[in-house]
C-alpha cells in the first residue's frame, strides 16, 4: 500500500523508507518514494534520469533474472543519505540456478523522496552483462 492511498503510514525515517522498499513486493511500492526527476546510476552504466528510465532498465535485467529477495546486511543513515549493504538473491531465468549479488546502494533524499540512487552490484558471478 502507498501513503497516497491513505491505507498505510509513511515510514518515519529515510532509513525506514529504504528498509520498506527493500522488502517491497513490486514496482508500485517504490513509486511514491521516488522523485519525478530521480537520478539513478547502476555501476558503470549510463545514468538514468527518471523512475520510468530505471523501470525500463530493470525490465531488461528481469528478462534474464527473477528477483527472489534482499538479505539486508546493514543500513546506515547520515543526514539525508541512507547506505544499504545487502545480498540480492535471483534465479537465472534460462536455467533456474540461484545467484546472489552482493550490493551496496546509496540513496540521497530530498523533500521526503529519493532524489539520487547509486547502485553498486558485484555482478562478476552472474555470467551475464548487467
Amino acid at each position: 500500500m502507498t501513503p497516497e492511498a491513505g491505507t498505510a503510514t509513511k515510514p518515519a525515517t529515510n532509513k525506514a523508507v529504504v528498509e520498506h522498499l527493500l522488502n517491497a513486493k513490486g514496482w508500485d511500492d517504490y513509486l511514491p518514494y521516488l522523485s519525478k526527476d530521480l537520478f539513478v546510476k547502476v555501476g558503470a552504466n549510463d545514468p538514468m534520469h527518471s523512475p520510468d528510465e530505471y523501470h525500463q532498465f530493470m525490465g531488461q535485467i528481469y528478462s534474464k533474472l527473477r528477483f527472489i529477495s534482499h538479505n539486508i546486511r546493514g543500513l546506515w543513515e547520515v543526514d539525508n543519505v541512507v547506505i544499504a549493504e545487502m545480498d540480492v538473491n535471483y534465479e537465472v531465468n534460462e536455467d533456474g540456478r540461484p545467484v546472489t549479488v552482493p550490493c551496496v546502494d546509496v540513496y540521497r533524499f530530498q523533500d521526503g523522496k529519493i532524489k539520487e540512487w547509486r547502485i553498486y552490484p558485484d555482478t562478476s558471478k552472474l555470467g551475464i552483462r548487467v
